[in-house]
């Protein structure tokens, strides 16, 4: 009950807003549109208003790959009545709300600029820790099931980490500004 109520007021700010924690909700979209992530989620809320619903990536495994699409477009807003929290993303869009859209300004600012969480000194420092922390773990594991080699290995992270990453921000900044 309490998701379609969220689904029935994703196009006002002002109405949704008691039910959704905006700041947290917004930093979600950035997170999944910037790692194309796949389309699974989880969202939690509460019934009444108060502290608003909550989006948490799922099944992340999908996150980085370069084939699913550019998850930066936001399409028509409200397309499907079974639309996810994209569809919130972009009829608070369409709707163009002031406190909405600076809002979402200075959470892309916050992220994606100066040694924010998403800009690519960061992203590329924090895959390289985890890469590191798991590389031995992962190619016994890919030996095991015939997954990768050791230079497949290689090769997928060094794509990501020179080719892919140091170039997300400034193709999700373009993607942003010609739609807008």
């Amino acid at each position: 009950m309490a998701w379609k109520r969220i689904k029935s007021l994703r196009g006002s700010y002002e109405k949704i807003s008691p039910y959704l924690d905006v700041a947290h909700y917004i930093d979600y979209m950035l997170v999944y549109m910037f790692g194309k992530a796949e389309s699974e989620y989880r969202c939690v809320g509460p019934v009444g208003p108060g502290s608003g619903f909550k989006f948490y990536l799922n099944d992340t495994d999908g996150w980085l790959r370069t084939s699913p699409g550019d998850r930066t477009v936001r399409g028509a807003p409200g397309r499907n009545h079974g639309d996810g929290p994209g569809s919130i993303f972009s009829m608070l869009h369409k709707e163009g709300h002031p406190e909405y859209r600076v809002l979402l300004a200075d959470r892309i600012h916050n992220h994606l600029f100066n040694d924010g969480a998403l800009a690519p000194g960061q992203n590329m420092a924090r895959l390289n820790a985890r890469v590191a922390e798991i590389e031995l773990a992962f190619l016994a594991e890919a030996a095991r099931w015939g997954y990768r080699s050791p230079s497949s290995w290689a090769a997928a992270k060094n794509s990501i980490v020179n080719g892919w990453l140091p170039n997300r921000t400034a193709a999700g900044c373009r993607r942003t500004r010609r739609s807008e």
